[in-house]
């Protein structure tokens, strides 16, 4: 599973439990992550003190319509397609000359904000350049009430619409989770 550069990688640890008479029982795993391991959910806490946690996502956003579009894309086709569609999710894939997130414009926010978007996702491991420590895009979704999905796992997955199902971890950890994401083609 990706982290982000400089946090905790994962670690597994498998143990069998023994059994009367030292026999073997069962094997289990331990498994230690950070709740923006893999494919993540940030939560609007994840950045500001006091900003609802991943507890406050809400449930009607588990499922929902979808666009996946490559991250250079015209955007203004994408938000016309998505007021047209209805999606709660605007998905952007890397493209290969494309090694990180691009910077949005102010309007960019603006126009994803008045098309209905609830969710932006990603298969970069973040929606910010990795190492700009002020992460901007991160802030103005945010602030646009705009939950962030990352690190999505997109390999042969087309341009299109899609229906989605994504279930975030739950967990008392606030700034986020692991999730469980799947994409249907319609």
């Amino acid at each position: 599973m990706d982290v982000f550069p400089g946090d905790p990688s994962v670690k597994l640890t498998t143990y069998r439990s023994q059994i009367g008479n030292c026999q073997k029982g069962p094997v289990i795993s331990e498994i230690v992550l950070t709740t923006h391991t893999g494919t993540h959910i940030d939560a609007p806490s994840h950045l500001f003190d006091g900003a609802d946690t991943i507890s406050s996502f809400p449930l009607n956003l588990m499922t929902g319509k979808a666009i996946v579009e490559d991250v250079n894309a015209d955007l203004d086709n994408v938000i016309k397609n998505l007021s047209q569609s209805g999606a709660h999710l605007l998905i952007f894939k890397k493209m290969p000359a494309i090694l990180e997130f691009p910077d949005l414009s102010s309007q960019d926010f603006v126009s994803i904000e008045k098309c209905g978007v609830n969710i932006v996702g990603t298969d970069y491991i973040s929606v910010d350049k990795v190492d700009d420590k002020a992460l901007p895009n991160h802030r103005r979704f945010i602030n646009s009430g705009i939950w962030i999905l990352e690190n999505l796992y997109l390999d042969n997955v087309e341009n299109g619409a899609y229906k989605y199902i994504m279930l975030p971890l739950k967990t008392s950890a606030g700034d986020g989770a692991p999730v469980r994401a799947i994409l249907i083609q319609e």
